[in-house]
């Protein structure tokens, strides 16, 4: 049995026989269910009247818990959103009666955005028909063969179920800790962090200067997903 990716495997080593395309043929079937599942979650969100941007954005409301409120700021953050992709989202959730604005009570310049009670109830069953399906979608379907010879509820004891999710955590765990150590290797160094290095932190040492601000990489952001909500 093969698939696109096979075929598109193939094709690399007939012409590129010196690439190692082990990696290609896993994260190549990554990105294919990613879109596949991706497909079906929008299909279920759009029966409810709502996209998977704003699915994103009431499902980030709904899990800050009491109140249900976040600054736009935060939910841009959360969301590695632009401001102006934000805006249009909350723009129509907004008037679908499903969040609402009102001003910030610790910042007169600020507001908050807030999960009204009619959000509340299509992010409560999005999330349930969105997990069925994603459910539905990790079970798979039973072979011909086994599901000739006997019935098949095509589901896996939770044990099972939760093998493959701690796998992936753990693969996304790595990859983001690599990229942390790779990108701290990549950082300049101040004369600071050499003097610190070398041990020689006398009195002469504290008077150094660090590089200007220009040279210095910013810290990654935190809290990126690895999985949609």
């Amino acid at each position: 049995m093969t698939d696109d990716v096979d075929r598109i495997v193939e094709q690399w080593g007939r012409e590129r026989p010196d690439l190692e395309t082990d990696a290609m043929a896993v994260f190549g079937r990554i990105y294919r269910l990613a879109r596949i599942v991706g497909d079906r979650q929008e299909r279920v969100y759009g029966a409810l009247g709502i996209n998977r941007g704003e699915f994103d954005v009431l499902a980030t409301l709904r899990r800050a818990g009491e109140p249900f409120q976040l600054s736009p700021k935060a939910l841009t953050a959360s969301l590695m959103l632009t401001s102006g992709g934000m805006t249009g989202r909350l723009d129509r959730l907004e008037r679908a009666g499903l969040v609402a604005r009102s001003p910030d009570p610790a910042d007169r310049r600020g507001l908050v955005i807030t999960l009204t009670s009619t959000g509340r109830t299509l992010i409560d069953e999005a999330v349930t028909v969105g997990l069925a399906a994603q459910r539905r979608s990790s079970s798979g379907c039973p072979s011909r063969a086994a599901a000739n010879s006997a019935p098949s509820s095509g589901t896996c004891s939770p044990p099972r179920r939760a093998e493959p999710a701690e796998k992936l955590k753990r693969r996304c765990l790595d990859i983001d800790r690599c990229g942390n150590d790779r990108r701290r290797a990549l950082r300049p160094r101040t004369a600071l962090s050499t003097a610190e290095a070398s041990g020689d932190t006398d009195g002469g040492s504290r008077h150094t200067k660090p590089g200007p601000p220009s040279s210095r990489i910013p810290a990654p952001p935190g809290g990126v997903d690895c999985l949609h909500p």
